[in-house]
């Protein structure tokens, strides 16, 4: 492998016990959260520690459902009693990670060879309670972020005031596609070679770009419904992403005392 150095972030979660809209940890352990150097280039890519979050924490949210002409009933958001469980959060550079979760398997979604790629693999899984939509309802609803947009971005995603240099849209397409008839990740909820799924058991992403530094690339994963007039019920969700630097940020750095259809098929 080309890699410099590995090193395993520790975050501590709050609880044992699932409490309404917890992100649980699997086998106790963040999965994950690793940060790679390669050696010939010096490119760093660090995966965020995923946290809680809903429609109001991405603030480019209404814009980039608006520019697919897409809309979100005056009252819809929900809070969900259930949990999330991080199955897969992986910054990688090179190779590609295996990501068979939620019955995908084979094909697009095994380990791979990426030459100058880098990326952040990650893995979601919804559990419903209460009142919560039924896993055969759910559907998720994935929005962006990023100042490195790829075509699909770049054609059905928006600018939003104070965020100069960055660019929202609804990932609900991949490049080469055009807008679906819905806002849902894995609008076809496949089980295909483009590498573009999800289901009512959970989601699973694994964007990438070439080797550079300064990308910065998140995403807000959310539970949500269509109503029979197209009006969508937004519900709780996780926040996601990478970033790519020359050098480990300070975080990361501060991390190191603890313990320390291919690279256009998943995309985004």
């Amino acid at each position: 492998m080309n890699f410099k150095m590995c090193v395993v972030s520790v975050v501590v979660l709050a609880g044992g016990v699932a409490n309404a809209g917890m992100l649980q940890k699997p086998n106790g352990n963040w999965a994950g959260g690793n940060q790679y150097a390669n050696a010939g280039n010096n490119v760093w890519v660090r995966s965020y520690a995923p946290s809680l979050a809903n429609a109001n924490d991405a603030p480019g949210f209404s814009a980039a459902l608006q520019r697919q002409n897409f809309r979100q009933d005056a009252e819809g958001t929900g809070v969900l009693s259930g949990s999330f469980t991080l199955d897969q959060n992986t910054a990688w550079a090179t190779n590609e990670p295996a990501q068979h979760f939620y019955g995908y398997t084979g094909g697009a979604f095994d380990a791979a060879n990426r030459p100058n790629t880098l990326g952040n693999a990650f893995a979601l899984s919804y559990t419903p309670a209460g009142n919560d939509p039924l896993r055969e309802n759910a559907r998720w609803l994935q929005v962006i972020r990023t100042n490195d947009p790829l075509a699909w971005g770049r054609a059905n995603g928006t600018a939003i005031p104070g965020d100069n240099g960055f660019t929202w849209y609804i990932d609900n397409g991949w490049p080469g596609s055009t807008p679906g008839a819905d806002p849902f990740y894995g609008a076809d909820d496949n089980l295909n070679n483009t590498g573009y799924a999800a289901n009512g058991r959970g989601l699973i992403d694994s964007p990438s770009r070439a080797f550079q530094t300064g990308i910065i690339w998140e995403a807000w994963a959310f539970i949500s419904t269509r109503d029979s007039s197209g009006n969508l019920t937004v519900y709780d969700g996780v926040h996601w992403g990478f970033e790519t630097s020359a050098v480990p940020t300070p975080g990361s750095l501060a991390l190191l005392g603890v313990g320390s259809l291919l690279a256009f098929r998943r995309k985004r």
